[in-house]
């Protein structure tokens, strides 16, 4: 029995017998053609809502109650504001570096969400919401070791 042509060097490899290697070939070739179906509008906006809640909550639950919170909420994206702005800022001096940071984070995080949104294809939407939510984690750690550290240089 001969395979299709695109198989026919497995098929003679394996001396014309099917076997599970060339069943699982033929499945991931065959779903790699097949176009992809697109993630709803609804599914990533509620999605990157939650991540955004997720984060902002777990960040908020780390720091010390009072008012400092509520000054503090424009200075979420910080810790990847200040990755971003390593090779640029070797020592930060003073409030307006940490807010130039703060503002660089917040450019980052709209930037990569803007992309979570509108991307239609599957795989690009689970690899950039990945990364988004992976960054958000990694934030909320920066800001909590964040918090004992003291901004009037």
């Amino acid at each position: 029995m001969a395979g299709p042509p695109r198989w026919s060097a497995i098929w003679e490899l394996l001396g014309g017998q099917p076997s599970l290697t060339v069943a699982l070939a033929r499945t991931m070739v065959e779903d790699a053609c097949i176009p992809q179906r697109p993630v709803r509008l609804t599914l990533r906006f509620w999605s990157l809502f939650g991540a955004w809640a997720a984060a902002l909550i777990a960040a908020a639950c780390g720091l010390e109650r009072g008012p400092e919170v509520a000054q503090m909420a424009p200075l979420f994206p910080l810790p990847t504001g200040m990755f971003l702005c390593a090779p640029l800022v070797r020592h930060y001096r003073g409030d307006s570096d940490f807010y130039v940071a703060s503002a660089v984070g917040w450019l980052f995080y709209a930037l990569l969400s803007a992309a979570v949104l509108w991307a239609g294809k599957r795989r690009r939407y689970l690899l950039l919401y990945s990364a988004l939510c992976v960054l958000l984690a990694l934030n909320v750690v920066g800001c909590h070791e964040l918090q004992h550290f003291s901004f009037k240089q």
